[in-house]
């Protein structure tokens, strides 16, 4: 019995004595994790900062991250070049990482303004809303064909640019531009009320 009150039985796989070293195979990884780890983590974490600032999330969170994903992904057994990969998918996890870190913060702002409870919903702002909802009708009907065409099916139907290019006959490139110029009237008239 140890000190602490815990019995520990002689075939205990905690016997220091009859303890294997490990393979060689598994060994080496983690050897060669250690050496890159020793080798690139501060230039990593230079590269992630120069590139992408401190954050959110910040730098050395990226790196130590980078390091685990390899890890537990085993990509760092067959890599021919483990300094590149090392690169490469820190800078894919810093994206993906910035990208959620918007849509977090995107949320929350979302959800502050819907939780406000100052808002007061008065007669003045009703029919303030009223307004500007037949201004942008009024605005919408005036576009020329395709701009309106693209605008509706884009942001009142939920279309993709891609499938609304499709039913529209025009690139991708032409409905993106005439969303774009929809939307900049309807913003510029909406703000002249």
């Amino acid at each position: 019995m140890d000190p602490s009150g815990y019995s520990i039985p002689a075939e205990s796989p905690l016997d220091v004595d009859d303890a294997q070293p490990p393979s060689t195979t598994d060994s080496a990884v983690p050897t060669q994790v250690e050496t890159l780890y020793a080798t690139y983590f501060a230039a990593l974490v230079k590269f992630l900062a120069a590139t992408f600032g401190q954050g959110p999330p910040p730098p050395e969170d990226t790196a130590q991250q980078t390091f685990e994903h390899l890890i537990n992904n085993g990509g760092l057994k067959t890599a021919r070049n483990p300094k590149a990969l090392l690169w490469h998918a820190a800078r894919n996890l810093a994206i993906s990482g910035r990208k959620g870190e918007l849509a977090r913060g995107k949320r929350e702002r979302d959800y502050d303004y819907f939780r406000d409870d100052g808002y007061q919903l008065t007669p003045e702002r009703v029919i303030g809303a009223k307004a500007d909802y037949w201004t942008a009708v009024e605005v919408i009907k005036a576009m020329p064909y395709q701009r309106k065409e693209a605008f509706v099916l884009v942001r009142l139907e939920g279309l993709t640019h891609a499938a609304a290019a499709e039913r529209l006959g025009v690139s991708r490139a032409a409905v993106s531009k005439h969303v774009a110029r929809a939307l900049v009237q309807l913003t510029e008239a909406l703000a002249d009320d």
